[in-house]
């Protein structure tokens, strides 16, 4: 029921948030302008590099969790009491740096932002580092109420927050508030999710902390494997964070908002793989323990079926409508982001419905060859995005990425998976070429009816979008669906069509 209801609130929380985000953001671009815009992502992207200092140790809960809850009770608690002690500490270290980041601004921006600009990006940077204290305190209860698999909570606070936080926040900017009240928005809801957070797992789950004996060593053995994890951390900061702070650095405010609705685009298809992989994190540690190899097997290839499927049908539809939809969604200077997605997203596609790989490599204690293979395609991204911004502008922005998931992400990982990890992945594989059918047909003849119309409307960019929507849909079910998913399927739709005629019977 927890993993069904948690994986359904799990993607429609990533329909809600990007449904919210396509209406949120150009509200955000008409009240804020393109420079204020950019100027709030060049900041937030700066302070999120303070989220490195929880160093992997929310990654590693859910594993050692399901170690000390082997053992007995008490070492649960030991656990919790270990990760209480340290975010605490991290919140404290967080906002001392960024009350030093918030007064050395000027080193975030070039000559071309002005004296204003700077201090309003200071006053920003306080606020969100204390956001960010309070996510890390926070995050020690919500790993505690993932391991016990409460995922209908957990979606339905993010529920929450997705809906209500943007109203707040508009309706501020409409009474005349500047960008600073966006931040304390998000400070009053990190704040809000917190107490949620502490409510449920001391009330509901009854956690428990326990401080001393044991907790050095229990820390050095925590230390050592997220230790990695941190260092995929920093490889997946620099791959998403830093080639914007090179266009911030390189161009201008408004090339930077152009990156900034990219990189906001390419991570709708990050949300969707770990939409349906975070909720099987604990289920990966259980059959890990119990060596069940060909269970871990079954889950990776369904598991990563139904992602590949969800990210080609919203990839497919980006490359038949996008640049129109940019058009209407943020203004015709926007457009050369179409481009720079469509290069971004494509080589993440197969590696995204992998994402549940990751996850077995974790709880095997196998994730440090994916660390360090990260880390140094993340540092070629870096060298590769700077001579090609600098030579060819914001269109270029994504050309180390572009190599690093290829080569790193792709080719590298998908042979280590094979070889040491235990995954087949020739049987994964020839499932997501059979799969790749589908997309590959139904952009080439939604493609072919756009030459013969002219999509400058909303009316007929809905069209377009329903076409799509149904030919692909219909050649999934005929060519992409195995039985199962199609009994499955079928279940659904008529589990629910029973639904709505018991609710009919019983209101006449």
């Amino acid at each position: 029921m927890q993993i069904r209801l948690g994986a359904f609130l799990s993607y429609l929380n990533v329909i809600v948030q990007n449904g919210v985000y396509l209406v949120y953001t150009p509200l955000l671009i008409h009240f804020l302008g393109n420079n204020q815009f950019g100027l709030f992502q060049l900041t937030n992207q700066a302070v999120s590099t303070l989220a490195l200092l929880a160093v992997g140790f929310s990654s590693a809960y859910v594993k050692f969790y399901w170690e000390e809850k082997t053992k007995n009770n008490e070492s649960v608690e030991r656990l919790n009491g270990l990760y209480l002690l340290f975010f605490i500490f991290i919140a404290i270290v967080a906002v001392t740096m960024g009350i030093i980041l918030m007064k050395n601004s000027q080193i975030l921006f070039n000559q071309k932002y002005s004296q204003i600009e700077i201090s309003i990006a200071s006053k920003m940077i306080l606020i969100m580092t204390g956001s960010i204290a309070i996510n890390f305190v926070s995050s020690v209860f919500n790993s505690y109420i993932v391991a016990n698999e409460k995922f209908i909570f957990q979606q339905s606070r993010i529920l929450f927050s997705t809906l209500v936080q943007p109203l707040v926040v508009i309706c501020l900017l409409i009474y005349g508030l500047d960008v600073v009240s966006v931040t304390l928005v998000q400070f009053l809801f990190a704040f809000i999710i917190l107490c949620l957070n502490i409510r449920y797992a001391l009330r509901k789950l009854h956690m428990k902390f326990s401080f001393g004996r044991g907790q050095v060593k229990l820390f050095i053995c925590i230390a050592t494997f997220s230790g990695y994890i941190f260092i995929n951390q920093i490889a997946d900061l620099v791959n998403d964070s830093v080639p914007g702070l090179v266009v911030g650095k390189l161009l201008n405010p408004s090339n930077v908002a152009i990156y900034a609705v990219a990189i906001q685009i390419r991570t709708v298809f990050a949300q969707l793989s770990l939409a349906l992989s975070n909720i099987f994190i604990p289920k990966m540690n259980e059959l890990v323990m119990r060596g069940d190899n060909e269970g871990l097997n079954f889950y990776f290839v369904k598991v990563g079926r139904i992602q590949f499927i969800l990210l080609t049908f919203i990839f497919g539809g980006f490359v038949v409508v996008g640049q129109e939809f940019l058009k209407v969604w943020a203004g015709s200077e926007y457009v050369v982001a179409y481009w720079i997605i469509i290069m971004m997203v494509l080589p993440v596609l197969v590696p995204l419905s992998q994402s549940l790989g990751i996850e077995i490599q974790r709880a095997r204690n196998l994730h440090k060859f994916r660390s360090w293979t990260m880390a140094v395609f993340a540092i070629a991204n870096v060298i590769i995005t700077i001579l090609a911004v600098k030579y060819f502008g914001v269109i270029a922005a994504g050309s180390g990425y572009v190599f690093a998931m290829s080569v790193g992400t792709f080719l590298t990982m998908n042979i280590y998976y094979h070889f040491r990890v235990g995954l087949n992945m020739r049987i994964f594989l020839l499932n997501i070429a059979k799969l790749s059918i589908v997309p590959c047909a139904t952009i080439v003849i939604a493609l072919t009816l756009k030459l013969f119309l002219t999509v400058s409307s909303m009316d007929v960019l809905f069209v377009m979008g329903v076409f799509y929507s149904a030919v692909f849909m219909i050649l999934t079910w005929q060519i992409s669906l195995n039985k199962y998913e199609k009994v499955v399927v079928k279940e659904i739709f008529i589990r629910k069509f029973s639904e709505k005629i018991n609710r009919n019977n019983e209101e006449a």
